[in-house]
């Protein structure tokens, strides 16, 4: 049986990892439909935004009043302006992201992703979050 100590870790950005895209306000008005709540929002979504490789197609879609963001799971872009997910958090980017988001754990997405900045300045000043198959977080 495998345990955490000999899991191989890597830094992985296309499958099970947490796309990010910034939304200006020149992008165009979506409709962002929420599959299991039904909900709708009407927020702007870059024409290039994609989800992350894998199953769970992430997405946290940054919003241009640089206060909210909004996290996907399992994003489908049906066309420029309208987006569907099987979950949809809006998260208050003042926060600290430990009250809901949609990672399978409940926090937000953006904690713990490394930035491009950080790995410019080869300097990461914060935890990382970090995903494991089931058979490393076994005992053992």
């Amino acid at each position: 049986m495998r345990g955490l100590a000999l899991a191989n870790p890597t830094i992985n950005r296309e499958n099970w990892s947490i796309a990010v895209a910034y939304a200006k306000s020149s992008d165009p008005l979506a409709t962002l439909t929420d599959t299991k709540s039904k909900k709708t929002y009407k927020i702007r979504i870059p024409k290039d935004a994609v989800t992350t490789g894998g199953s769970d197609q992430h997405l946290s879609i940054l919003q241009p009043d640089g206060r909210w963001a909004y996290e996907l799971y399992k994003a489908t872009k049906q066309s420029d302006t309208a987006w569907t997910s099987n979950r949809v958090v809006k998260t208050d980017l003042f926060s600290d992201g430990l009250k809901d988001g949609s990672r399978a754990s409940s926090i937000s997405h953006l904690i713990g992703l490394i930035r491009t900045h950080e790995v410019a300045e080869k300097k990461i000043p914060h935890a990382l979050a970090i995903g494991l198959p089931d058979e490393a977080l076994k005992k053992g």
